[in-house]
């Protein structure tokens, strides 16, 4: 039998609530603002600046946010249908959330990456928070001095025996954790930042198009195809999605998804029989889309996804698969993006022996590498794309399994 205490079964509820059910419609960002005033506001007092007490003194990602919902629900039984729960989360993000450069750190975290070792680039922080959760659980978060400072009185409130469990035996628990600590968060994470005062007012990009699709799985290889987005209104989209494997499996997928804060991308889809979700983020430009997607109930499994929006002016090298060739052999290589048209170069002592195939979106070439070439990373070019890297390589120098320890924290 498996036992998962509350804040795991938060956290579970919190991924399973953002990263489904998008075919049920946001209501308008107002409405949202309505329904924080109306069920918020009658447990949180108003402050003279008119925001709401604890609630404006916090900035979250949308996981965050919908986080907090479901502590009010466990804590204080505050139940909050699906629609308005929806609407808070997307009213939240937009005018309380992080800007990117906030999140940039901490991607591994919200990407759900199995393989990745938390960041502790503080010590005290890491051993008076990171001890018991990721450093990247409140490194997203923002908070100003006071609200930090009733977060630890709310941690001890909920689990009175943190002061006498590993690392806090040898000091002035106490006194460390309601006087340093919150300065020491307050200085690492505020509540107002440079950056956030220059995205707050970001007017997010309209996702709608046509995107050539690239990426890995660990396991199956890379891949390389479409997505078609189109518009449900107040940033809710409908997604569809034609892949491809090296090894020629094909994958079709559609669902929906939503973009919160101008920027975090997250999607529920159907793929090839799984039940996926993705969560990326989405260029200031509004034309490059960037993470990871992961089969819902096992995020362990997924793989990278990368994604150019198609149009007449655009031109990358996304991908070349297999990403390396070795010094004195020949290899046919597969070279994904957009705007594909032109002269084909692949580095120093790289050559196109002939193309086998040529599109805008994808070219197959058999490449010979010189024996005699300097190992290493070159730049891959199509006329004016660029962006692709191919490795010449003269000698496997060791062989690794991913991810190298085991899931479980």
């Amino acid at each position: 039998m498996r036992l998962i205490h509350a804040g795991q079964a938060m956290v579970l509820a919190v991924f399973v609530f953002l990263l489904t059910g998008f075919q049920a419609t946001i209501a308008h960002a107002q409405s949202g603002e309505s329904i924080l005033n109306s069920r918020c506001g009658s447990c949180h007092e108003r402050e003279a600046g008119g925001g709401l007490n604890r609630i404006s003194e916090i900035r979250k990602t949308p996981e965050g946010w919908d986080m907090n919902i479901v502590r009010m629900d466990l804590w204080h039984g505050v139940k909050i249908p699906a629609e308005e729960r929806r609407a808070l989360v997307k009213y939240l993000s937009d005018t309380q959330g992080l800007a990117p450069e906030e999140t940039a750190d901490w991607r591994y975290i919200l990407e759900k990456r199995p393989s990745a070792i938390d960041v502790t680039p503080d010590g005290h922080l890491a051993e008076m928070c990171a001890r018991c959760h990721t450093y990247g659980r409140f490194a997203l978060q923002r908070r100003d001095e006071g609200d930090w400072l009733k977060l630890v009185h709310t941690h001890v409130g909920q689990y009175p025996t943190i002061e006498y469990q590993a690392l806090a035996r040898d000091r002035e628990w106490w006194k460390i954790a309601t006087t340093e600590t919150p300065k020491a968060l307050a200085k690492a994470y505020p509540l107002n930042t440079a950056a956030w005062d220059k995205w707050k007012n970001f007017k997010a990009p309209d996702m709608a198009g046509d995107w050539r699709v690239t990426g890995h799985t660990p396991g199956k290889g890379d891949y390389q195809g479409s997505m078609s987005v189109s518009s449900k209104g107040n940033d809710q989209y409908n997604d569809n999605y034609s892949l491809t494997y090296a090894n020629g499996e094909k994958n079709n997928g559609r669902g929906a998804g939503i973009l919160y804060t101008g920027y975090e991308w997250r999607t529920s889809l159907t793929m090839g029989g799984m039940d996926v979700n993705e969560i990326a983020t989405v260029s200031a430009d509004g034309n490059a889309i960037m993470g990871r997607w992961f089969d819902s109930n096992h995020d362990e499994i997924g793989g990278d996804f990368n994604a150019v929006r198609q149009s007449k002016t655009a031109a990358a090298v996304m991908a070349v698969s297999p990403p390396y060739i070795k010094g004195g052999e020949t290899a046919k290589l597969s070279i994904s993006g957009v705007g594909l048209t032109g002269d084909i170069k692949l580095g120093s002592g790289i050559y196109v022996v002939r193309t086998i195939s040529e599109s805008a979106d994808r070219i197959v070439v058999e490449a010979r590498a010189s024996g005699s070439a300097k190992a290493g990373a070159r730049e891959v070019t199509v006329g004016n794309a660029g962006g692709g890297l191919l490795t010449l390589y003269k000698s496997v120098d060791s062989v690794a399994v991913e991810p190298s320890y085991a899931i479980a924290r």
